[in-house]
């Protein structure tokens, strides 16, 4: 029996040699460690900001798909002002002001809540991602270094 290395750095190519080596289970395990990442972020936010935005953040929920983290702010019936609490808004008042659609996450810019705990907390939050990539690659029997 041989054994194959390979040499892989970034989670783009992790994917792609994922997927030419077809390891089954690859896509799962990866939007498992992305959504755990997502869920952090979500968790920290709980009981952080004005109390609007913690009767709002059960609005905020962390996805994660193969090749990315996501959290997802949006209105739900017991919180229909989810969005408004986390974005701002022009039009209404009652929300602080709007934040735009075009910010730098690492300059603390962005969604109210969210972009303090991303900057504030990137550190963790790589070291959460990297103890996730060795947990996804560990259950597909690849060994991590």
């Amino acid at each position: 029996m041989s054994l194959v290395g390979v040499d892989v750095r970034g989670v783009r190519e992790l994917r792609t040699t994922l997927r030419q080596m077809k390891v089954e289970g690859s896509n799962r395990a990866l939007r498992r460690a992305h959504k755990d990442v997502a869920k952090l972020v979500e968790g920290r936010s709980r009981g952080t900001g004005t109390a609007q935005q913690v009767k709002a953040a059960k609005a905020i929920l962390g996805k994660g798909q193969t090749d990315t983290a996501l959290l997802a702010i949006r209105n739900l019936g017991r919180v229909p002002f989810g969005i408004g609490a986390f974005m701002g808004s022009i039009q209404y008042g009652q929300f602080p002001a709007w934040v735009g659609n075009d910010w730098d996450l690492e300059a603390g810019e962005g969604p109210y809540v969210i972009a303090e705990i991303i900057a504030s907390g990137r550190s963790d939050i790589i070291d959460e991602f990297e103890d996730q990539m060795k947990r996804a690659a560990r259950s597909l029997g690849l060994s991590w270094t």
